[in-house]
């Protein structure tokens, strides 16, 4: 992103975001500069290079201040694991069916076989 674009976006009006193409475009545009090739790569990201980069109203606005929120509409397509970004959504751990699907994951991720009784 050019500082030009990154004022823009920083003084866009509150429509503006909700095109989707322009929500897009800004992630397509951010993960061309940090150099991202791969959706894993997004796990790297954090909340401060989206918003450094124009995003800050988008994220706040829409994703609740939510990487995971963000790309998971962005990128529908790729199955996002909340437990690898550097946060999760706010109470996200709450929910009983994240904790299970995140120890069902490290169980696969280890070679652990359980089996129900």
């Amino acid at each position: 992103l050019t500082l030009k674009t990154c004022r823009i976006l920083w003084n866009a009006p509150y429509s503006f975001w909700t095109d989707s193409f322009h929500r897009i475009s800004l992630f397509n545009r951010l993960g061309d500069q940090l150099g991202y090739v791969a959706y894993e790569n997004w796990y790297r990201a954090s909340l401060d290079d989206v918003k450094s980069h124009g995003g800050s109203s988008l994220l706040s606005r829409y994703y609740k201040d939510s990487l995971f929120m963000a790309l998971t509409e962005i990128f529908p397509e790729y199955p996002w694991l909340p437990w690898k970004f550097k946060a999760v959504p706010k109470n996200f751990w709450a929910a009983s069916l994240h904790r299970i699907s995140f120890f069902d994951w490290l169980g696969r991720e280890l070679g652990m076989i359980f089996s129900c009784v």
